[in-house]
C-alpha cells in the first residue's frame, strides 16, 4: 500500500494518538494523581557478635561444615583448618572435637 492511502493511515494514527493523549490530559488534576501514596516499611537486621571468650574446643555437630563452625567463632575456615592441622575440610565428622584459637582483637577474614 502506498501513495495517498499511506498518508491517510499515518494521519489517522496520529489523530487517534492525539485523541488518547488529549483524553488523559483533560482528566484534570485527578489524572495526575492516580497512584496512591506508597506505604514504606523499615526493617532492621540484627547480627550476633561472636563471643570474645571462645571455648578452647568445639564438637562438630551433624551436618556442620568447617566453614559453618569457623563462622560461629568469627574465623576464616582456612585459619581453623590450619590451627587443627586438617588437610581436607570436607573430612570432618559429627562428634569430632576441634580446637578453637583464642579470640584476638583483630581477625583476618
Amino acid at each position: 500500500m502506498g501513495g495517498p492511502w499511506r498518508i491517510v493511515m499515518v494521519l489517522g494514527a496520529a489523530a487517534a494518538l492525539a485523541a488518547v493523549a488529549g483524553a488523559c490530559a483533560s482528566a484534570g488534576s485527578e489524572g495526575r494523581d492516580t497512584l496512591p501514596p506508597i506505604n514504606t516499611t523499615t526493617s532492621t537486621t540484627s547480627t550476633t557478635t561472636p563471643p570474645t571468650n571462645r571455648p578452647k574446643t568445639y564438637e562438630i555437630q551433624q551436618g556442620e561444615s568447617l566453614s559453618a563452625v569457623a563462622e560461629k567463632f568469627d574465623l576464616n575456615w582456612l585459619e581453623l583448618a590450619k590451627f587443627n592441622k586438617i588437610k581436607n575440610p570436607d573430612d570432618i565428622q559429627a562428634g569430632q572435637m576441634i580446637n578453637i584459637p583464642a579470640a584476638t582483637s583483630t581477625t583476618n577474614v
